[in-house]
């Protein structure tokens, strides 16, 4: 399911029922004869780039890369460090239609038509600083294709670790920021950036388990940015074009748990838009339902 932009195609106006620019592109001389008009060139007929569809392919396979939380507001401590298995499983609207195209059926190839859901696995290092700072690096696989994810986060807590008098009744408070790319891709370049704030509270038990809810406000922006495409990859003389770029915004909320028992950490969390995808991104057309996205994790915290 690798996404192949140079496959979202907006046919060109005044075109005869029956053609495709593609066609034109291949057989030229089509035009010389009717349903063409006398004069017609191939010129006339351009495929041009259906920058809809793609700016709307780019919005959901942005948010399927976008940083996860997968752990409380707490960091892990001075000197601390924690490294998990992490598989996320985001929700695209794969029949969905956006320029005229159904854009994950038209914008991807491979030996079957688009899953309903994007999976992306990874492993994630976080490591604790002074001055309740950390930081974290992330590597990742989004199945079914030839892409890779590479991020980084930092986030400070601005409260943490109090567990008695006023400020013991106040949850941990932290806010920070994630950056996510895209590697694989020829034709176009993807970087998603996310910026949060975190609440969670603890919840020891008597044998030594730690029960930790979290909940998380995301801003999302995506950076998607077109390289040189072709159209018409079967014409002889074919030309290279681009979609340009986009710059997507979106919230999301995030609600997630957290279990720890010595060194062990498993974790499981729910995201989802808390807006529409369009209702800051309908100026380049971003349309479509909400996504959410539902992520597991298993890990070690030293």
């Amino acid at each position: 399911m690798d996404p192949t932009p140079g496959r979202l195609v907006t046919q060109p106006p005044g075109l005869p029922p029956g053609f495709t620019c593609q066609q034109i592109a291949q057989n030229p001389s089509v035009v010389l004869s009717a349903p063409f008009p006398t004069g017609a060139q191939p010129n006339d007929y351009p495929c041009l780039p259906d920058t809809v569809a793609w700016a709307n392919l780019m919005s959901e396979l942005g948010m399927a890369v976008a940083p996860t939380a997968m752990h409380p507001a707490r960091t892990t401590g001075y000197g601390g460090f924690a490294l998990s298995l992490e598989a996320a499983f985001t929700h695209i609207n794969s029949n969905a239609v956006a320029g005229g195209l159904q854009y994950w059926r038209a914008g991807t190839q491979g030996p079957s038509g688009p899953d309903p859901y994007i999976q992306v696995y990874s492993l994630h290092a976080r490591k604790g600083l002074p001055y309740g700072l950390e930081v974290a690096a992330t590597a990742g696989y989004v199945a079914k294709t030839t892409l890779w994810v590479w991020g980084a986060d930092a986030r400070w807590a601005v409260l943490e670790g109090y567990r008695s008098g006023f400020l013991g009744a106040l949850p941990d408070i932290a806010v920070g920021g994630g950056v996510r790319t895209l590697s694989g891709a020829s034709t176009f370049g993807l970087t998603t950036l996310g910026i949060e704030g975190e609440l969670s509270k603890p919840f020891p038990f008597r044998d030594g388990p730690v029960l930790t809810p979290y909940l998380e406000a995301q801003r999302v922006v995506i950076f998607a940015d077109s390289g040189a495409v072709d159209l018409t990859p079967s014409a002889a003389d074919s030309e290279g074009t681009s979609f340009g770029r986009a710059r997507i915004q979106r919230w999301r909320a995030i609600g997630g748990l957290d279990y720890r028992y010595e060194v062990l950490s498993l974790s499981a969390e729910f995201a989802m838009d808390m807006t529409a995808p369009s209702a800051e991104n309908a100026g380049i057309g971003v349309s479509g339902d909400r996504q959410w996205t539902v992520s597991i994790a298993a890990g070690v915290v030293f």
